[in-house]
């Protein structure tokens, strides 16, 4: 063979696996996404894992974040619980006071979507315990942009 075919089968090789790459990822990555299993709590079993109650949590809300982004807008309401609970600590008070950084997390929490925040807060909920209310409780916000987060919680039935 020559030089000119090896490169013309070179080339046509590459072509067809990119063809084959773009056909996989526009059909088969959905059949792929919609034959992934449920997991849920079987009726019989009252216990769950805690891999359980993630994966529900996660299945119940994600809408549009992916994965990751749950997870970090989660951690951010881990933060506010933590600046909350060292403001107690150091004012030596039963009212915590939060911080720049606290309540920058709300705004940005408080733009998310309805289903969004419900995505968020449920796999904060299947994480950490059912105990949303007690770490977003107890605190003195002047400017109400924390409040403005914790009353949409609470109209979406989130901080029970």
């Amino acid at each position: 063979m020559s030089q000119t075919n090896n490169k013309a089968i070179a080339f046509g090789l590459i072509f067809l696996g990119v063809a084959a790459a773009m056909v996989y990822f526009l059909f088969g990555s959905k059949k792929a996404a919609a034959a992934t299993p449920k997991t849920t709590v079987p009726p019989g079993n009252k216990k769950t894992t805690v891999a359980q109650k993630i994966a529900i949590a996660y299945e119940r809300g994600l809408a549009t974040l992916t994965d990751a982004e749950v997870k970090n807008y989660a951690t951010w309401i881990d933060r506010i619980a933590q600046i909350l609970a060292l403001s107690r600590i150091e004012r030596k008070s039963n009212y915590g006071q939060p911080t720049e950084e606290a309540l920058h997390n709300a705004d940005e929490l408080n733009k998310l979507s309805n289903d969004n925040l419900r995505a968020v807060t449920n796999y904060w909920k299947a994480v950490r315990g059912n105990n949303l209310h007690q770490a977003l409780d107890m605190f003195t916000d002047e400017s109400g942009r924390l409040i403005e987060l914790t009353s949409r919680m609470d109209e979406l039935g989130l901080r029970k």
